[in-house]
């Protein structure tokens, strides 16, 4: 129910912000201080990202398209299923971002090892994702899944299919 009401609140903000002072006059503080946290972690064209977390609507549509996409081999809480799918969890694999955007833009086939255990199934290519959604959902899972903040921008994939 709070992530609802979380959603609501992000596109609220999207579409129109909030100022601090219009929010305060109006007695509401919280939305206030949720469009200034939202607007802490956007960043100008370019790879800025650096240190930060992913902006909310980043990590909103990343998890959307993770439902849709990776839930069903990965897992809700991205451990994948032993033996057949790999982890996204605890993995050296998020740290290689370059790596990350070529996966889900060409796929993967053959062994491989994550963790110590080896796997060996295919992942289907998805590069008919848009540059944004790709982009939304690597930074998603290496929020959720990883210890990497940094988020990877659409710039970056749209770079990476052109080669």
């Amino acid at each position: 129910m709070n992530f609802c009401y979380f959603l609501l609140l992000a596109a609220i903000t999207s579409c129109q912000p909030v100022s601090k002072d219009a929010a305060d006059t109006a007695g509401n503080k919280a939305a206030a201080e949720d469009s200034s946290r939202l607007q802490e972690h956007l960043s100008p064209a370019g790879k800025d990202s650096a240190g930060k977390s992913p902006p909310d609507s980043t990590l909103i549509l990343g998890k959307k398209i993770y439902d849709s996409y990776c839930l069903a081999c990965h897992q809700s809480d991205g451990n994948g299923v032993p033996g057949m799918y790999p982890p996204l969890t605890d993995t050296a694999w998020l740290a290689d971002e370059e790596k990350l955007i070529e996966i889900v833009l060409e796929g993967l086939s053959g062994s491989i090892t994550v963790n110590g255990k080896t796997y060996n199934q295919m992942m289907p290519t998805h590069n008919f994702l848009k540059d944004k959604e790709i982009a939304s959902v690597l930074s998603y899972v290496r929020y959720t899944f990883g210890d990497n903040k940094d988020y990877i921008l659409p710039e970056e994939v749209s770079a990476r299919r052109e080669n």
